[in-house]
């Protein structure tokens, strides 16, 4: 599942039912969705996406099949136990991924010491919300 949190099979381009997993991904990160409650059917996931319910159910299987979504047949689409933590799991991944490994290997090649490079993390975190990072 290299370079994307649920595999990257189409060559860097999302195709519209990724997005509507990413962004249900996102909503279970963040606590919108929680362990359990039943997520909006495909059509209206459809609806809000403007795309057709095909492309949402496979937004929602998608997920079923990575265990972040479970089916009850007849009913919908809940959130799996566990759901938040794998989606984080899998963030926290693709984060190391795409940001941390190449900042290391960049920092190396200039010879940045350790304690410059977390310093210049610590500005860079500073900067969108002007609060402190302990550290």
């Amino acid at each position: 599942m290299k370079g994307h949190a649920l595999g990257d099979e189409y060559g860097g381009r999302d195709p519209l039912f990724r997005r509507i997993a990413d962004t249900i991904s996102a909503s279970i990160a963040e606590g919108t969705y929680s362990e359990g409650q039943k997520l909006p059917s495909s059509s209206e996931l459809a609806r809000r996406h403007s795309v057709d319910i095909a492309t949402a159910a496979r937004g929602l299987q998608l997920l079923e099949r990575h265990g972040v979504l479970e089916v009850r047949r007849g009913v919908g689409f809940y959130v799996a136990d566990n759901a938040q933590e794998l989606v984080r799991q899998e963030r926290r991944r693709v984060f190391d991924e795409r940001f941390v490994a190449p900042l290391a290997r960049e920092a190396s090649r200039l010879g940045t010491p350790w304690d410059e490079l977390l310093k210049s993390i610590r500005q860079a975190m500073d900067e969108p919300t002007g609060e402190q990072v302990d550290g």
